[in-house]
């Protein structure tokens, strides 16, 4: 493939702290959800963002980071080419 480094997606979730949000991977679906909820339960701010890998990603790689100015970065490894 000729491909090098990986695959890279940048999310800005600063509203939202750490634990609100949530990176699912679902084949080759990426999502990520935040939800702030009020003292009373209330949703106060909600965010979702999703995401098709391409085909020659590897969807089971996927790893996420939430650096410290909110800004969430997820990556993936490039498929190996197989040869047949």
């Amino acid at each position: 493939m000729g491909l090098t480094g990986c695959w890279e997606m940048v999310v800005h979730v600063g509203d939202f702290a750490p634990e609100d949000v949530i990176v699912k991977t679902v084949n080759k679906l990426v999502e990520v959800n935040a939800e702030k909820i009020s003292g009373d339960g209330k949703t106060e701010a909600e965010f979702s963002h999703r995401c098709q890998l391409p085909s020659n990603v590897d969807a089971t790689s996927v790893t996420s980071q939430l650096k410290r100015d909110g800004t969430l970065v997820l990556r993936a490894n490039w498929l190996q080419a197989h040869s047949k």
